[in-house]
């Protein structure tokens, strides 16, 4: 019966019973990864299994990879899919493959694609976020890794959202090749895990948006990190204005007082001019006293002696205030080249900071600058991705319709060859009852035959000739009751067979039912999903072109402030010119100042030593204590008196000690300062006292 209704035989290890899952698109996963699982490449009419279905796993990992051009390349990245299984999801003896998105794309150049990928993996991220070349320019941006993470996660999820859309396609493609390419129940094989649990499907976001999103999220940080930068630039700017006038009012201050020290110079060589001519003026006095007769009177001698002692003491005091008037200045000069030596300093640290403000902000616009281009390329690619996911979704939702329209036409095909089992049902049960009829009535037949045996057996005495006549006839009726029997059981058979094959007709009906509404479901999920990322590429579009605005108004703003820190360079390279000429003329000044200090230093020399040499030969006191003898041009007057011990002890402890006494420490071991022997140290030091004074006193009296 099922070969004349053109069926193929049922397989006796397949269980036909339906469970109902959670719904009917978790059936549509189901059947389409089963589907993927059984196909294999090529298909023919003969195809037949070599062995029984392996226990794999209700659905397959399939990875689709990044890849990455080469560095000379200079196109953008692009994505490339490719559908490859697991090893350890399908056993090595399995027949079951999966087939290509591309079917003219080689085996060998996707597994090379693949393995530079899984080789490449970290580069590939890397060069779709930032380029790592300027990463090691900027060492304060460490907390961009996370960043990077979150962009890289986003990109997996991006890669398993085409892969689902691709192995749908692929799952719809091959579902509508039909079950004619597989014979011996095949067709049913195919289904037979249709029940197994598939690993919930999560719906991911488009990778294109989350990635934009994260290049964003980047681009907002690394403009948040340019604003600390570009407040300390413009701190450092303040600070090197403010520099400037702070060094521009020393400046000015050093100026009055290099004036005024000129000034002081030249009363100060007015000074020793007046010196010189009084020197002059005391020499000839000098003279004109020795060359005075010896005749006169000692207190006129005396008198102009204590005259001129009294004028030698005072002018004395006068160099003595000079000199130190000339210290004074010495000083003050010396603090106004230290003061000019920390302004250059302190020019030259802002010119420094100021150079390492220009690059940084060279630095920070170049980033920037890098940073727009990418988002430009990346906007870019998300169009082309977008237009091509528009495309796949259009064609998946075209073929999941005209798969839909064809199971329909199989349902309705299934229904009318239901319709025709039944009245084939109909048939064999109204043949069955005329069955039964026949039966009840060979049965009467027999009854009365055997009545008629009976009664024939009561002839048979009387008739002989009779009897071969009604045995015959009784082995007839015999054969004819078997044949009935036989055709009785024929006819339930039938009936059994007939009623198996529209059970079965009708649980596959139901599950062709569920099968559309499951597709039904798949294409609405398909819609709202492309309205979802419809709405996701105008909301990431408008977000992107606020960044760009927000990244114009930025460069802009950077533009403005490298304008102002060419003009701050310019006016510190004028101040650095100042300067330069500034420290040329105190240097000249220094110079002038050293050589006028030389003069005077010299001149006062030669005039404390004319003093001293004129007062030496006029006055001169050996004290004996307690007799004091004056000479006093070459007379002798001893004088004596009571010693003054208060007044020379005052003298020598305010006048004397504080001048010419040394404290020396030395260690226990008693080592001198040059680490010889104290005693002998002492000794030299004595003798070269001694030598000193024999060498003054030489000097006084051997004028």
């Amino acid at each position: 019966m099922a070969t004349q209704n053109a069926l193929p035989p049922l397989p006796r290890n397949q269980d036909w019973a339906r469970k109902k899952s959670a719904g009917s698109t978790r059936q549509l996963q189901l059947s389409v990864s089963s589907s993927i699982r059984r196909l294999s490449v090529p298909h023919s009419a003969s195809f037949t299994r070599s062995g029984p279905p392996t226990s794999t796993p209700t659905t397959d990992f399939l990875s689709a990879q990044l890849t990455r051009p080469s560095s000379s390349s200079s196109q953008p990245h692009e994505f490339a899919l490719s559908l490859t299984s697991r090893e350890s999801d399908m056993p090595p003896s399995s027949s079951d493959t999966i087939v290509s998105r591309n079917p003219q794309c080689d085996a060998t150049d996707d597994e090379n694609q693949i393995a530079d990928v899984l080789n490449d993996d970290d580069v590939a991220m890397t060069d779709l976020t930032i380029n790592p070349q300027m990463d090691g320019g900027l060492t304060e941006r460490d907390s961009a890794s996370s960043v990077h993470v979150e962009l890289q996660r986003m990109n997996q999820q991006n890669v398993n959202l085409k892969m689902e859309i691709s192995r749908l396609q692929e799952a719809l493609m091959q579902r509508l090749r039909g079950n004619s390419k597989f014979v011996g129940g095949g067709q049913f094989r195919s289904m037979a895990h249709a029940s197994a649990p598939a690993s919930p499907k999560v719906p991911l976001p488009c990778s294109n948006c989350l990635s934009c999103r994260a290049a964003l999220k980047k681009a907002k940080g690394d403009l948040k990190g340019t604003k600390p930068i570009m407040e300390e630039l413009q701190r450092k700017i303040s600070e090197s204005l403010v520099a400037r006038r702070h060094m521009a009012e020393t400046n000015a201050r050093k100026q009055e007082q290099i004036a005024q020290l000129e000034v002081e110079l030249q009363a100060a060589n007015d000074i020793a001019a007046q010196q010189t001519a009084l020197v002059a003026t005391l020499r000839l006095d000098l003279d004109q006293a020795r060359q005075r007769p010896s005749t006169a009177t000692a207190a006129t001698d005396h008198e102009i002696v204590d005259d001129m002692a009294k004028k030698y003491k005072i002018q004395l005091e006068i160099s003595h205030e000079k000199q130190a008037q000339i210290d004074r200045l010495q000083d003050d000069v010396a603090a106004a080249h230290r003061s000019v030596q920390e302004s250059e300093d302190s020019t030259l640290a802002v010119r420094n900071e100021l150079a390492q403000a220009q690059a940084s902000f060279a630095m920070a616009q170049s980033d920037l600058q890098q940073e727009l281009d990418r988002v430009a390329a990346m906007r870019a690619k998300h169009h082309a991705d977008m237009a091509g996911l528009r495309h796949a979704h259009d064609l998946a939702v075209h073929q999941a319709a005209q798969d839909a329209d064809r199971w329909k036409a199989q349902e309705k095909k299934w229904e009318d060859r239901a319709k025709a089992l039944e009245l084939a049902r109909d048939a064999l049960a109204e043949r069955l009852d005329r069955a039964e009829a026949d039966q009840k009535l060979n049965s009467q037949t027999v009854q009365d035959m055997q009545r008629e045996s009976q009664h024939l057996q009561l002839l048979r005495r009387k008739s002989c000739g009779d009897l071969a006549d009604l045995t015959q006839k009784y082995d007839k009726l015999l054969q004819q009751l078997a044949a009935l029997q036989k055709e009785k059981e024929s006819l339930q058979q039938d009936q059994r067979t007939a009623e198996a094959t529209l059970e079965r007709m009708a649980s596959e009906l139901k599950l062709h039912h569920n099968q559309v509404d499951a597709l039904e479901q798949a294409v609405l999920a398909l819609k709202m999903d492309k309205t979802s990322l419809e709405d996701k590429l105008r909301q990431l579009e408008r977000t992107h072109a606020a960044t760009l605005q927000t990244a114009a108004d930025t460069h802009g703003e950077l533009k403005e402030h490298m304008e102002k820190l060419t003009m701050a360079q310019n006016q510190v390279m004028k101040q650095r010119s100042q300067v330069h000429t500034l420290q040329g003329e105190i240097r000249a000044q220094k110079a002038h100042t050293d050589t006028l200090h030389d003069q005077l230093t010299e001149q006062q020399h030669t005039h404390t030593k004319a003093l001293e040499k004129a007062m030496q030969s006029l006055v001169r006191l050996c004290v004996v204590a307690p007799t004091v003898n004056v000479h006093l041009s070459g007379q002798i007057l001893p004088c004596k008196t009571v010693l003054p011990k208060d007044a020379i002890r005052t003298i020598v402890q305010r006048d004397i000690l504080p001048v010419f006494s040394s404290i020396f420490l030395q260690a226990e071991e008693g080592t001198s300062p040059t680490g010889s022997s104290l005693d002998s140290w002492l000794q030299s030091l004595l003798q070269d006292m001694q030598t000193s004074i024999e060498k003054h006193l030489k000097s006084v009296f051997h004028v």
